[in-house]
């Protein structure tokens, strides 16, 4: 669970109310097992609820969990990838307006580039996943 987590923030989650969710459970499994009554004790009043949304939609599947976390997990790296080739395309545009590019320019107009192949394999990779 701790893993799905981390990598969960590591991605980034664009839902707030997740986020914070992920962020107390990690805070949480480093000092104990996870037991859902006493980390939903733990958490503040405002997160309760959500806690209790979610958790009422897979109570009847515990490994309905790890399939959704799953996913959500593959949905938010494609995101965050595809924001990551938007970045690399933009920086890149900018180095080719150049009339005249410094070897440190052209080094890394280089580097975007390959970075910009590996994000899309990657991309391509999560994509399969979910499928």
């Amino acid at each position: 669970m701790q893993k799905y987590a981390m990598q969960l923030l590591d991605i980034g989650v664009q839902e707030p109310m997740i986020a914070k969710l992920i962020k107390h459970l990690t805070q949480f499994v480093e000092t104990q097992p996870l037991d859902l009554t006493k980390f939903a004790q733990s958490l503040p009043e405002e997160l309760r609820q959500p806690l209790s949304d979610l958790y009422l939609e897979f109570e009847d599947d515990d490994s309905n969990i790890t399939k959704e976390f799953e996913k959500a997990r593959r949905r938010h790296a494609v995101l965050a990838l595809k924001e990551r080739m938007q970045e690399i395309a933009h920086r890149m545009a900018e180095l080719e307006q150049k009339t005249m590019q410094t070897a440190e320019e052209e080094q890394t107009l280089k580097s975007l580039q390959d970075e910009l192949v590996l994000v899309g394999e990657k991309i391509q990779v999560f994509e399969e996943e979910m499928m």
